[in-house]
């Protein structure tokens, strides 16, 4: 299996050295996600406020000062900072490649500072647990005089 990103980046953090036998989850290479640290670390405090509308809806309930409309403009504003956020961190999840199983590396192909296109191969990784088939064979084609 050849290790490759999902989405471009610049390398910034390579942790495997060629032939080194990893296990799975292990980090072998980071690309720059600065930008969307930047971006999660500005999404971040929009939404922590209440969680859900059982939460504010009772202390507005007394006040009447608060339109249904607003309220769920509000809310629907709280849900797609969330969203974006997720967002957010899943690009940063893609651009952290880690061993999807335990097994030894090829050569590296990538150094830092490169610029990788999704899709670039940075490693190869094979597996060291031997992989068991069954089979069935007829028996008109076993031949047990050579078996003695």
């Amino acid at each position: 299996m050849t290790i490759t990103p999902e989405l471009a980046g610049t390398v910034r953090e390579i942790n495997f050295e060629s032939g080194a036998v990893v296990t799975k989850g292990d980090l072998l290479v980071k690309l720059d996600t600065s930008s969307e640290e930047a971006s999660f670390v500005h999404l971040k405090p929009r939404f922590n406020g209440p969680k859900s509308a059982s939460t504010v809806k009772p202390l507005l309930e007394p006040i009447k000062s608060v339109h249904s409309r607003i309220f769920d403009f509000g809310r629907s504003a709280w849900k797609q900072s969330v969203a974006n956020a997720d967002g957010t961190g899943a690009i940063i999840e893609k651009k952290t490649l880690r061993a999807p199983f335990a097994g030894q590396l090829g050569l590296r192909q990538v150094n830092l500072g490169q610029y990788l296109d999704a899709g670039k191969t940075i490693v190869s990784l094979q597996s060291l647990t031997p992989v068991y088939t069954d089979f069935s064979c007829p028996n008109r084609n076993w031949d047990i005089s050579n078996l003695a």
